[in-house]
């Protein structure tokens, strides 16, 4: 099967009722390349046949998703524009598709995007329209893990609903200081990049409960700032050359989860 489509209230995979209005389409770990071709996806379909060429039909009939899984495939990027015909689109989950450019028009009507989860694409860098679009949502969680990231732009300090960003598997040796006005920030991933230190702007992250920089193999020591954030409950830098801890580290009253080895 390379195509569920399932529904709250009907939920069908396979089927070729007419009227039914899907609200979540999982397609991942196939290997379609055609996320649509012409024709209508106001019903149920399913393909047994997997490859190039695989017809999944027209997003276009989808005015009422809420999730789209997309992930581990081979979706060619200009037919991630088809995503803007889901304008109540609430989650969307692109990783490992080897997309190395975005379309212009991604995203550009998912108003309501909430959780996007992109890694495993190696773009180098994102581009300024996606974040733009992005800007646009009530975006919750960003999830760009294994992209190529040399930067980050600062722009994302500007997405204010925003709780997980996780940018783990990157080439990143600093964050934009724009970060600290992520105010309802609560879980940070930046383990597995090119940190020598903890970045100025997390000292400032209030919201904070949960810190990851496990395996930045500079990373040699954390500084006695980081028990400046009361509500951190967890922080792993495992798999790093961390040879001391503060010990204002070990009196902060909310940390339970400490992992160093």
């Amino acid at each position: 099967i390379v195509a569920k489509i399932q529904d709250p209230e009907k939920r069908q995979v396979g089927g070729q009722q007419t009227g039914q209005v899907a609200k979540e389409v999982t397609l991942s770990k196939h290997t379609l390349e055609k996320l649509f071709s012409p024709g209508d996806m106001a019903y149920s379909r399913s393909y047994h046949g997997q490859g190039s060429g695989a017809d999944c039909g027209s997003l276009s009939g989808l005015g009422a998703l809420r999730i789209l899984n997309l992930g581990h495939n081979f979706i060619i990027p200009a037919q991630l524009n088809s995503i803007s015909s889901a304008p109540h689109l609430d989650e969307l989950d692109v990783t490992n598709n080897g997309i190395e450019v975005f379309p212009n028009a991604f995203l550009a009507n998912c108003r309501c995007l909430r959780r996007l989860a992109a890694g495993g694409n190696p773009v180098g860098q994102l581009p300024k329209f996606m974040v733009s679009n992005l800007l646009r949502c009530c975006l919750e969680e960003l999830l760009i893990p294994g992209m190529r990231l040399m930067s980050l732009p600062g722009e994302i300090g500007e997405l204010a609903a925003l709780r997980t960003l996780d940018v783990s598997g990157n080439l990143l040796v600093a964050l934009p200081c724009t970060l600290e006005n992520l105010g309802k920030l609560e879980r940070l991933f930046l383990d597995n990049n090119s940190f020598a230190h903890v970045p100025e702007v997390v000292h400032h992250m209030a919201s904070l409960k949960q810190l990851s920089m496990a395996q930045n193999s500079d990373l040699a020591r954390i500084g006695h700032r980081i028990s400046d954030l009361d509500h951190l409950e967890s922080l792993d830098v495992s798999g790093c050359r961390v040879g001391w801890i503060p010990r204002r580290v070990f009196e902060m009253s909310r940390l339970r989860t400490l992992m160093a080895k």
